[in-house]
């Protein structure tokens, strides 16, 4: 938890200064951001090395919880997972990335507690069946953010966030 805590705070960090604001000019569109004066490549690589230190300090923690690693623990489906948390949450944002995963998570994790509940009430179904339909409707939650709400819960948090600001005066 301290390791996620400093590894936040830095990527907050990260997101605040100088840096961040290239990186973001270099998202939205590399070529204006190169007229003005941003070093795209170096940006780009920066980018890319501070993914890795991440992924490398997560890759650490986890093979320190687990005591052994190897490679069919890292499956296509759990890549597709990781990727529906920056979906819902907000892909643009550190907190997005951190309501996501919270809300895939709590949802993985209903699924886990209530769907032998569901596989007894309904025996006919089978048990796997409902479990499969239940990450049918997780994978279905991804689809709707895509379509519907792109820029995730973050981005509704902060509208009503902003509601809230000017809410006597909405004009």
């Amino acid at each position: 938890l301290v390791v996620a805590v400093v590894m936040v705070a830095g990527a907050w960090g990260i997101v605040r200064s100088r840096t961040g604001r290239a990186f973001v000019a270099v998202r939205d569109n590399d070529n204006a951001a190169e007229v003005i004066g941003i070093d795209v490549f170096r940006y780009k690589t920066l980018a890319f090395f501070i993914g890795a230190f991440y992924a490398g300090i997560a890759g650490a923690l986890w093979a320190y919880y687990v005591r052994y690693v190897q490679a069919d623990q890292f499956t296509l489906w759990l890549s597709v997972w990781y990727i529906g948390m920056l979906i819902v949450g907000g892909m643009g944002s550190v907190l997005g990335a951190i309501v996501g995963t919270v809300v895939i998570r709590l949802l993985q994790e209903m699924i886990t507690v209530f769907g032998p509940f569901i596989a007894q009430a309904l025996p006919a179904l089978g048990g796997q069946f409902v479990f499969a339909a239940m990450n049918m409707l997780l994978g279905g939650l991804i689809i709707v953010f895509v379509i519907f709400e792109p820029r995730g819960l973050v981005h509704r948090w902060n509208i009503i966030k902003e509601s809230y600001r000017i809410w006597p005066f909405p004009h």
